[in-house]
């Protein structure tokens, strides 16, 4: 057997008969959770499960996303059955949580914290960013599969896991308290301070941004329906032969929500190629053709649930979800990189100035996001 890191094998045991546990691997693309492979080797299976550590700073409420996991699992597994299958939801995965020996729970929580283990999805595969048209289509197409199937789910059975989650103008409100009681940048070298100086201004000069979002809840009416809330692209799982997205992972941040940020946050991840971690800014574009592709994926799906207004606001939608997870990563770089994990001093900050680097480019590609969005609404 291989070196197994002792914390997570002693939770695994709890799950496990020691002798059956083969390996465990950590997995290191996560921002927010600790997440690890668990391989069980027995003479019956040899399976795959993803056993995790939940980051309660961030989750305060972990009970809540274990009754959540729950819902979404019963509502996604009963519910992709009963349609034709031509749409192709029968093979749509969802992970499952699994309950520990000898308990009655589906989680483990102890002086260590707090884990869960869930089924993990076989022959298929991640990506870290999108290449091909192909994949942009199928990322679309994913994404509107899981808006399908989990549009049903009344709202009151879903917990609010994040209170104000992808509420921008809350965002702008903490960074702005922030910046009023730590003017001083004397903790930083002269070149740090000039980067912070700079994003601070370009945040100051698209404050608009967040307005024009509220507005656009009244006039555009746009739907709340159960959301995924973080649907990037390293959280699809791609079947291993044909390339199809088959499910959407880590669904801790799965609540009540408008559907438009959803699609508008898959379009910022899916569109930018160099990734939130790019230490060369201008490589950082927004890529049109894949925006294209993106597009056409989800509205081939004959079961989407937007109406007309709602597709027309994608493009303002996209440009301030890109200008909300920059203003996210930057308050917290500010303020101690409490939220998102990090691997060096200044990582917060650089994904800041990715996410900006990319504002940029949507900004300058704005009315040929739109008219292609405008062209294409009058041909469905």
């Amino acid at each position: 057997m291989e070196t197994i890191e002792s914390l997570p094998f002693d939770i695994a045991k709890k799950y496990f008969h020691s002798e059956s546990i083969s390996s465990i691997n950590k997995i290191n693309t996560g921002l927010i959770n600790s997440t690890y492979v668990v391989n069980v080797n027995t003479t019956y299976e040899d399976s795959y499960y993803i056993l995790q550590k939940m980051n309660i700073n961030v989750f305060k409420k972990p009970l809540d996303i274990i009754s959540n996991l729950r819902t979404i699992g019963h509502y996604i597994s009963t519910n992709k059955n009963k349609l034709s299958p031509v749409l192709c939801l029968n093979e749509w995965q969802v992970p499952l949580l699994r309950k520990p020996l000898n308990s009655n729970n589906d989680f483990i929580e102890d002086s260590s914290g707090f884990w869960r283990l869930t089924t993990y999805i076989t022959n298929t595969k991640t990506v870290t960013s999108i290449s091909t048209d192909l994949e942009a289509y199928q990322l679309g197409l994913g994404l509107a599969k899981f808006h399908y199937l989990v549009r049903d789910i009344p709202l009151d059975k879903l917990k609010v896991v994040i209170p104000n989650f992808h509420c921008t103008p809350i965002y702008l409100q903490e960074y702005d308290n922030f910046l009023t009681h730590n003017k001083s940048y004397f903790k930083y070298t002269t070149e740090i301070a000039g980067r912070i100086d700079k994003l601070n201004k370009f945040i100051d000069l698209r404050r608009d941004y967040v307005n024009l979002f509220t507005d656009s809840t009244i006039n555009y009416k746009l739907s709340k329906i159960p959301i995924h809330g973080d649907p990037k692209v390293n959280n699809f799982l791609f079947d291993l032969g044909t390339d199809r997205a088959l499910a959407l992972i880590d669904l801790d941040t799965v609540q009540p929500g408008y559907i438009i940020l959803d699609i508008a946050d898959c379009l910022r991840s899916c569109c930018n190629q160099m990734g939130e971690e790019c230490l060369y800014l201008d490589l950082v574009t927004f890529n049109i053709g894949l925006f294209e592709s993106f597009i056409e994926g989800y509205y081939s799906f004959p079961l989407n649930p937007l109406n007309h207004e709602e597709i027309l606001y994608i493009p303002y939608a996209l440009r301030l979800i890109t200008y909300e997870l920059g203003l996210r990563f930057f308050y917290d770089y500010l303020s101690g990189d409490r939220y998102f994990k990090t691997l060096s001093p200044e990582n917060n900050l650089l994904r800041a100035e990715v996410q900006f680097q990319l504002l940029h480019s949507i900004e300058s590609n704005f009315d040929q996001i739109y008219n292609f969005i405008t062209k294409y609404l009058n041909s469905i």
